[in-house]
């Protein structure tokens, strides 16, 4: 994620699908090195822990 410099709701709803996709089929799929602007964006729309697989804060 660290080269990700923009993210909007299509993005966002990639992300969630496809994990939910892999996490279904008995896989894993986590985000990692997010950053600035898209990190930003994954927090604010409530779902960067879930794609993180980091602790709630």
């Amino acid at each position: 994620m660290s080269g990700v410099t923009f993210i909007d709701s299509s993005g966002i709803r990639a992300f969630v699908r496809a994990r939910a996709d892999v996490t279904a089929a008995g896989c894993g799929m986590r985000l990692v090195n997010t950053t600035g602007m898209a990190l930003r964006v994954l927090q604010v729309a409530g779902v960067y822990t879930h794609l993180s697989g980091e602790p709630a804060e």
